[in-house]
């Protein structure tokens, strides 16, 4: 018991102990599980919003109702999204904006057109209004 405890003293005096707690406390900030349940949330509307806008001649319709048709496993808002099951959508003639929120604190974005998915992420509130302003690389 002794020798455990002059072991634990010797990791804390040399900073070890310290930065172990401190990875553990910035893993949990992080939490790439999170967001990767979140793109692929992303990924699986923007592949119902294609299929209903190709179907429908353009994004115009592709509404939360149409989305919540096509695509029942998420649920679609006009709004910010609060988690990674929530689809925040805004239809437009030739595109459609959307944004997932991750457990992690990060939004993913996307402006979708026929031709074209252009992706991004950013810290901060999530709506598919602020997605043309975050979305630049395509994904």
């Amino acid at each position: 018991m002794l020798a455990g405890a002059a072991a634990l003293l010797s990791l804390t005096a040399c900073g070890l102990g310290v930065e172990a707690a401190g990875a553990k406390q910035d893993v949990g900030a992080i939490d790439p599980a999170a967001d990767t349940q979140a793109q692929s949330n992303l990924q699986t509307a923007i592949v119902a919003a294609k299929t209903a806008a190709s179907e429908g001649g353009s994004f115009a319709g592709v509404t939360v109702t149409i989305m919540q048709q096509n695509e029942p496993s998420l649920s679609y808002v006009t709004g910010a999204s609060t988690g990674p099951d929530m689809v925040s959508v805004m239809p437009n003639g030739s595109s459609w904006n959307a944004a997932v929120m991750s457990t992690s604190g990060t939004c993913f974005y996307a402006v979708v057109t026929l031709a074209t998915v252009q992706t991004g992420s950013a810290k901060g509130a999530c709506a598919a209004a602020d997605a043309a302003s975050h979305a630049s690389g395509t994904g």
